[in-house]
């Protein structure tokens, strides 16, 4: 039964990314997208490591900015992946070779997150940004591979400690959006295996679980307390990591 689950879900997951909805899967999703969307719009620049690149949704925004990207990912899962390699260990990285790292929903899959951030530092120009996002509250996905969640506090202590200044730290969704999360998931992987049912289910989960509740989840969401994720705007110290 899960094994058709996660292939619906790749399934969904590329249909959406073909027509350029990825973002709009869940509640929860389009909400991570709109906290991060400014951020790489402000702060991308030069050139940009996307570091856990999956299916590059950032790349056409990235290099509409006029920014060079370099998608890694640890193994090419399409087209748009420039280097295979493993974020926590990645030697044919040169130090301070890159303006901007974009790290989204990466570090919970990985087993020692806090390499990840020291070898990001370490590519990173002094002054260089980190645009960076990842889970509070989530269910479990990309199975076996899923080790962590996170805090604002512990994120804040794992970049600090390996020369990475916060500048911003943003929660976002909030309980409304976790549980909606889930509904839509349900709904467009049942709905959207039926023959020509793929549209519609869509369609449905938007005027069900996305558009109505999205002020339901800035009133009642308890995002404070209970944020589905955190997006981070980072620096490198001039003086570079420890």
């Amino acid at each position: 039964m899960w094994e058709a689950l996660r292939r619906r879900r790749a399934d969904l997951d590329r249909w959406l990314r073909a027509r350029g909805r990825a973002h709009r899967i869940s509640l929860q999703s389009l909400l991570l997208h709109q906290q991060t969307l400014p951020l790489v719009r402000t702060h991308a620049a030069g050139r940009c490591l996307d570091a856990g690149a999956g299916g590059s949704p950032w790349r056409a925004l990235l290099e509409a900015q006029a920014v060079e990207v370099i998608s890694l990912d640890v193994e090419a899962r399409g087209p748009g992946i420039d280097l295979v390699a493993d974020l926590q260990r990645m030697p044919q990285v040169a130090s301070a070779s890159f303006d901007t790292v974009l790290c989204t929903q990466v570090l919970e899959h990985l087993p020692d997150p806090g390499a990840a951030l020291g070898e990001i530092a370490r590519v990173l120009k002094p002054g260089g940004a980190l645009i960076l996002s990842a889970p509070h509250l989530s269910m479990l996905h990309e199975l076996p591979h899923d080790y962590f969640r996170f805090t604002g506090q512990g994120l804040c202590q794992l970049l600090e400690t390996r020369g990475l200044r916060v500048v911003e730290l943003r929660p976002s969704g909030g309980l409304v959006a976790f549980v909606a999360h889930l509904f839509s998931l349900a709904l467009q992987s049942a709905l959207g295996a039926l023959p020509g049912m793929r549209a519609a289910s869509y369609w449905l989960n938007q005027l069900l679980f996305v558009v109505p509740l999205a002020p339901v989840d800035r009133a009642l969401g308890l995002r404070s307390l209970l944020p589905c994720n955190h997006v981070v705007l980072a620096r490198r110290s001039i003086e570079g990591p420890a």
